[in-house]
């Protein structure tokens, strides 16, 4: 069984090759880009955004770029937990 890092990373790998950006506000509608988010929303409030946050230093697949745009998405979740 993957966690969700893994999950993570063929989840950007796939919309890599299919030409998806994190600045693609229509493939943000879509269940593929809702699905992941839902996944990601609750690894980083029940477990640890520090594990979530080692992708920023990915850089295949724009691994990086959206992995601060979800850590963005969830920055007051963050703020309220650990700081």
């Amino acid at each position: 069984m993957r966690n969700l890092n893994d999950t993570f990373l063929f989840w950007c790998k796939e919309n890599y090759i299919k030409k998806h950006t994190p600045y693609n506000l229509n493939f943000r509608r879509t269940t593929s880009f809702l699905d992941m988010r839902k996944e990601v929303d609750k690894f980083i409030e029940n477990e640890d955004y520090h594990l979530f946050y080692r992708n920023i230093t990915e850089r295949q697949y724009y691994v990086n770029l959206w992995s601060a745009h979800f850590l963005l998405e969830n920055k007051n979740i963050i703020y309220d937990i650990y700081i």
